[in-house]
């Protein structure tokens, strides 16, 4: 009977952004590293300024701990990345509007532009 492997990542995230920017899109997008382990096994996080990533670093290695009790873990990886957001508002035919900036990409997510095309460029 052959020998059969197989490897799994098990990968989970954890986004503080309190902004109305979708956390689908600062998934995609780089930003600069603050902090990155990679052991065998790796211990929560509990000396980061922000009190809420401590706490979700703590949620992530407990629940990776006990989740796949019939697999071996070979190497686990935490890393907490800053990503920028730049939130912008202005006026446009006296209505307030607002767009995001975000990653080192300069990506812009403007849900609500008021027009669609403009001078041949459009905006999504």
């Amino acid at each position: 009977m052959p020998f059969q492997m197989h490897r799994t990542n098990h990968v989970e995230d954890h986004i503080v952004e309190r902004t109305a920017l979708p956390d689908e899109l600062i998934r995609g997008v780089s930003g600069q590293v603050a902090f990155k382990e990679e052991y065998p096994r790796v211990w929560p996080i509990n000396h980061f300024p922000e009190a809420e990533i401590n706490n979700a670093s703590q949620s992530l290695v407990q629940r990776h701990g006990n989740a796949f009790p019939t697999e071996r873990i070979l190497m686990q990886r935490h890393q907490v990345r800053i990503i920028p957001v730049a939130e912008a508002t202005y006026n446009w035919k006296e209505t307030p509007y607002n767009f995001f900036v975000y990653g080192f990409e300069h990506k812009v997510h403007a849900p609500d532009y008021p027009q669609k095309c403009c001078w041949g460029c459009n905006i999504l």
